[in-house]
Formats: C-alpha cells, sequence, structure tokens
C-alpha cells in the first residue's frame, strides 16, 4: 500500500481489488494508462525474482482475474497490456501533471 488501499471506481461504483498479483498489474498499468506494458516487464514485477516456470501462462491468468474485476478496461496490445484509461484518471498521474505544468515559466504578464 503506497498511501492507501488500492480503489477503482467503475460507473461511479467502488471495486476494491484484494491484494493480490492482479491488484499489482492493475498498479503496473494504471502507471502506464494508456501505453503498453510488455509481458516480460509485467511477469517481471509482478513476480519480481520468484517467476514460475510458465510466467507468460500464469501472466495470463492474472490478467484474466483483473479483467473479471474492470471489464472492458485492460485491452491486449502487441507482446503485452495496456490500461485504456486516460492518465488523468490516476491520482499519481495526475498529480505529476500538475506539477509539470505548474513548474513552466509563464510570459511576463501571464498569470
Amino acid at each position: 500500500m503506497f498511501l492507501g488501499p488500492l480503489l477503482v471506481i467503475r460507473d461511479g461504483a467502488e471495486v476494491r481489488l484484494p491484494r493480490s498479483r492482479a491488484g499489482v498489474l492493475l498498479a503496473v498499468l494504471a502507471m502506464s494508462a494508456g501505453r503498453p506494458v510488455g509481458t516480460g516487464r509485467l511477469a517481471g514485477l509482478i513476480w519480481d525474482t520468484d517467476q514460475p516456470a510458465h510466467a507468460r501462462g500464469s501472466l495470463h491468468t492474472v490478467v484474466a482475474r483483473l479483467r473479471g474485476l474492470v471489464p472492458g478496461e485492460v485491452v491486449t496490445a502487441g507482446d503485452g497490456y495496456l490500461l485504456d484509461i486516460d492518465p488523468d484518471d490516476v491520482d499519481l498521474l495526475r498529480f505529476r501533471r500538475l506539477v509539470r505544468e505548474a513548474a513552466r515559466p509563464t510570459a511576463p504578464g501571464q498569470h
């Protein structure tokens, strides 16, 4: 847990995710919202040094579980997956964008 529980709001309803590999997968995909993440990278992040013998098949199982929790949001993209959401829907990504915008110099006379 970073600053609180992993929480998904879908169609106005709260979806609580169990602390599991599906939650880790969601967090990784959320941090790359709208951009694909390769299966090798996903497997490395989900299992770290304890990857199963058939990591690709195990990853497909985790993806299927996550898709059951958030239908329509996890999309196959090449040799990986992406979370099909706007990056501004992820609090940390929105915060980082706002910080970058606030740090841009403004022209004299502009606010």
